[in-house]
C-alpha cells in the first residue's frame, strides 16, 4: 500500500501512484521495519530533479521492482527540500561512501534504527555508468541482512559515527586576515579568464564567491577581483544559463561556456544572482547589470509567486517528458513569432541555427556577442537592435507562454524565502522601485503570520494554505532573520529589528551547541534522528551558521551590544581552523571573516524619512557599493524614535542640528561632527 496520497509535498505526491509500498518518514515505518525485522530503503529527492524522474520512470514505477522492495525492505520517501534536516544526514553518509561525491536521487539503506549501512545515488535499471543495476543491487543488499546482519549494523555505527565528526570541526580557531588572501589565491587560480566561473564543466554560478570577490576589491583596489566578478556575470547573462526571454537563471551549465543548462530554475539561485548582480551593479554603474536584476526579480513575481505573496521553491527542467523543451527554439518556431524583417538578424543575435546549438535540432537562445559587437558586425544602430529585442522577447515569451509548462514545486519554505527577501529589500534600496518594497514587506508578512506557532516558535514550510507543521531548522532562523535584518535597513521599522534580535534568542535558547559554540542544525528539542549535525560548510544555498555570524556581527554595530560580537566569534572559532586551510568551501563565511578584519562604520540619520534632504542622504549612502557599514534614520521625535533607542541606545543623543536632518558617521572609535549638507557627506565618503 502506497501511503503518500495525503502528504503535502509535491515531490511525494509525484509518487503517490507509484507500485512501490512507499512510507513517509516517520514512527510507522520504523516500528514497521523492526516488527519484520527489514532494512529501510530511503530515497530522497526533490520535484525538479531531473535524475529523480528518470530513476522514478526506470525503477520506481517497475512492478518487479515495487515487489522486491515490498519483499525485502520498508521503503521511504523523503522530500530534501521539505526535511533537509533528514537530508543533512544521509547526504553526509553518501559522501563519506562515496569519495565526497553526492546528489539526488539519494539512495541510502538502513538498519530499522535509521542508521545507514550503504548510501548511494543513481542506480539505473541495468548496469551502466560503472554502477550496477538497482535490480541486483537490491538482491545483493536483501541477501547480507539476511545472512550477515551483525556486519551491517557494525558497519552503520562506524559511518553514523564519522557523519557526526565530519559536521563537527576538530579545528577551531578564528579565521584570520589572511585566510581571505588565501581565499583569492585559490579562486584566482580556478577562475576561467575567457568564459568567467570557477573550474572546468559543470559550472555553477558561484554567486557567494562573487560576493567576496567583490569585498576584496572593496577593501583592497584589487582589480583582479573585479574583473572575475564582471567576466563571470557579463558572461552568464548572455549564456544559455540566463532565459534570454523569460528572465532568470537555469540550476548550472553542463558546459564551460554557460550555453547548455541544466534547465531547472530555482528560487534560492535567482535570490543570490539577484543580491550579486546588485551589488556589482552598485560597484560598476553597469546598467546592465541593474537589468539582469530587475528581470530576474520579475521572473519570480510573474512566475513563482504564490498568491498569498511567498515565493515557490522552484520549475522542474524537463517538460512532456525532456529536459528543455519549454525553453528552446527550431528556426521556424522562432521565425514564424517574429515578423519577417527582423527574424534573421534576431536570429544570429540569439544564435538559433539550422541544425540548432543543442539536441533534437533545437537552439538555445544565447548571446554570442555583446550588442556593441554585434551591431557593428551588422551595421545595425544599437537603439533600433534594442527596440527590436524588446519587441520580439515579449512576442517570443507571449508564444513560449503556449507551451506545455515544466513542473512547478509550490512549496514555500522559510529559509529560501528569506534569501528571497534579503534580494527584495536590497533591490528597493539600490534600484529605488516601490513595487520590490512591497514585494519584501509582503514576504515578512506572510512569514511572521503563517509560519509561526502559536507559541512563537518557527515553522519550515507551507504549501496550498496550509503549513506543514514542520518545525524550522537553524537556516530557516538564520536566512529568515538576515533577510528581516535587510527589510529594516530599507524601511527603519522598529519592529523588524526587534524580530530578528528574538529570533536570534531562539536560535541561542534551542540550537546552541555548547560542545562546538556553533548552532546546530535541528532544535533540541525536535524530533530525535540518526545524530545531530551542524552545517558549516556553505552549499546551494549559505549555511546557517556562516549567516548567523555575520548577522550576529552586523547585529553587534546597529546595536552596541557587545554579546552579538562574542557570539558570532564563537561560531567562526567553531571552524575557522577549516576556513583557514580551505576558504573557498566557506565562501559565505568569507564575509562574515571580511567584516570581522574591517573598518565598520556606523551612520545614523536623524530626521524625517520622507524629508527630502533625508533621501538625499539616503542616495549618497546607497548608490554606491559600502559593504562595511550599518544604518540606521531615526525620527527626530516621537514613538518611532523611542522604540529605535530602545534597541540603538547609543542614538539616544543624537539629535537634528537645527532642526534639520542630520547625519552621524562613526568609525573606529571616533566619531566625525554632525553633518547636515548632502556635499560633504558624498566627499567624506569618497
Amino acid at each position: 500500500m502506497n501511503r503518500l496520497a495525503g502528504e503535502k509535498s509535491p515531490y511525494l505526491l509525484q509518487h503517490k501512484d507509484n507500485p512501490v509500498d512507499w512510507y513517509p518518514w516517520g514512527e510507522e515505518a520504523f516500528r514497521a521495519a523492526k516488527e519484520r525485522n527489514l532494512p529501510v530503503f530511503l530515497s530522497i529527492g526533490y520535484s525538479t530533479c531531473h535524475w529523480c524522474h528518470v530513476m522514478e520512470r526506470e525503477s520506481f514505477e517497475s512492478e518487479e521492482i515495487a515487489e522486491l522492495l515490498r519483499k525485502h525492505f520498508i521503503s521511504i520517501k523523503v522530500d530534501r527540500e521539505e526535511r533537509p534536516d533528514i537530508d543533512h544526514i544521509y547526504m553526509a553518509a553518501c559522501q563519506q561512501m562515496n569519495q565526497g561525491q553526492g546528489g539526488w536521487p539519494l539512495s541510502a539503506f538502513l538498519t530499522p534504527e535509521s542508521a545507514p549501512f550503504f548510501v548511494g545515488m543513481y542506480f539505473p535499471p541495468q548496469p551502466s555508468y560503472g554502477r550496477p543495476s538497482f535490480t541486483d543491487l537490491l538482491l545483493n543488499i536483501a541477501r547480507l541482512w539476511r545472512e550477515r546482519p551483525d556486519e551491517l549494523i557494525t558497519s552503520s555505527a562506524e559511518i553514523l559515527k564519522a557523519v557526526e565528526l565530519v559536521t563537527r570541526s576538530s579545528n577551531p580557531g578564528i579565521p584570520q586576515a589572511s585566510t581571505l588572501d588565501l581565499a583569492f589565491d585559490h579562486l584566482e587560480q580556478s577562475h576561467d579568464d575567457l568564459w568567467g566561473g570557477f573550474g572546468s564543466a559543470p559550472k555553477f554560478p558561484r554567486s557567494m564567491s562573487l560576493q567576496f570577490l567583490l569585498r576584496r576589491h572593496q577593501n583592497t583596489g584589487c582589480a583582479r577581483s573585479l574583473e572575475m566578478v564582471q567576466t563571470t556575470l557579463n558572461r552568464m547573462d548572455r549564456g544559455g544559463i540566463h532565459d534570454q526571454i523569460g528572465g532568470g537563471f537555469s540550476r548550472y551549465s553542463v558546459d564551460d561556456r554557460w550555453l547548455v543548462p541544466h534547465f531547472e530554475k530555482m528560487l534560492y539561485d535567482n535570490a543570490l544572482l539577484t543580491i550579486a548582480y546588485l551589488e556589482a551593479y552598485q560597484v560598476s554603474d553597469n546598467s546592465r547589470q541593474a537589468e539582469v536584476a530587475r528581470r530576474t526579480l520579475d521572473y519570480l513575481l510573474r512566475d513563482l509567486r504564490d498568491p498569498s505573496g511567498a515565493f515557490y521553491c522552484g520549475e522542474d527542467a524537463d517538460s512532456e517528458g525532456m529536459e528543455g523543451k519549454f525553453y528552446c527554439w527550431t528556426p521556424e518556431d522562432f521565425s514564424s513569432a517574429l515578423p519577417p524583417q527582423t527574424s534573421e538578424i534576431l536570429a544570429r543575435y540569439w544564435d538559433v541555427r539550422p541544425g540548432g546549438n543543442f539536441e533534437h535540432g533545437w537552439s538555445i537562445l544565447n548571446v554570442p556577442l555583446p550588442a556593441d559587437e554585434f551591431c557593428r558586425k551588422e551595421s545595425i544602430d544599437p537603439t533600433a537592435l534594442q527596440d527590436w529585442l524588446e519587441t520580439a522577447g515579449q512576442r517570443l515569451l507571449d508564444r513560449r507562454g503556449k507551451r506545455i509548462r515544466p513542473h512547478l514545486d509550490d512549496k514555500v519554505l522559510l529559509d529560501w524565502n528569506g534569501l528571497t527577501l534579503v534580494a527584495y529589500a536590497k533591490a528597493a534600496r539600490i534600484l529605488g522601485d516601490p513595487t520590490y518594497l512591497d514585494t519584501a514587506e509582503t514576504i515578512a508578512r506572510f512569514c511572521r503570520q503563517e509560519l509561526y506557532t502559536d507559541s512563537g516558535r518557527l515553522l519550515h514550510s507551507w504549501r496550498a494554505g496550509e503549513h506543514s507543521g514542520i518545525p524550522a531548522h537553524a537556516g530557516d532562523h538564520a536566512l529568515f532573520a538576515w533577510g528581516l535584518l535587510e527589510l529594516f535597513e530599507t524601511t527603519f521599522d522598529p519592529d523588524l529589528l526587534q524580530e530578528v534580535l528574538r529570533i536570534f534568542e531562539l536560535l541561542e535558547t534551542f540550537f546552541h551547541d555548547t560542545e562546538t559554540g556553533a548552532y546546530g542544525f535541528t532544535a533540541s528539542d525536535s524530533e530525535s534522528l540518526a545524530c545531530r549535525t551542524i552545517e558549516f560548510h556553505d552549499g546551494a544555498i549559505p549555511s546557517s551558521n556562516a549567516v548567523a555570524a555575520w548577522t550576529l556581527l552586523r547585529l553587534a554595530h546597529w546595536t552596541g551590544n557587545e554579546k552579538y560580537r562574542e557570539r558570532g566569534q564563537r561560531i567562526l572559532h567553531a571552524f575557522g581552523g577549516d576556513m583557514n586551510r580551505f576558504p573557498t568551501g566557506f565562501p559565505f563565511a568569507l564575509l562574515a571573516v571580511d567584516w570581522l578584519h574591517s573598518s565598520i562604520r556606523e551612520v545614523v540619520i536623524v530626521g524625517d524619512i520622507e524629508h527630502p534632504t533625508t533621501q538625499q542622504f539616503l542616495s549618497a549612502l546607497r548608490t554606491p557599493f559600502l559593504p562595511h557599514q550599518v544604518l540606521t534614520v531615526i525620527p527626530p521625535e516621537g514613538p518611532g524614535r523611542e522604540a529605535l533607542i530602545s534597541l540603538i541606545p547609543y542614538a539616544k543623543e543624537l539629535r537634528a542640528v537645527n532642526g534639520s536632518p542630520t547625519v552621524y558617521l562613526c568609525q573606529d572609535f571616533a566619531c566625525q561632527l554632525p553633518i547636515t549638507e548632502v556635499e560633504e557627506l558624498t566627499t567624506l565618503l569618497q
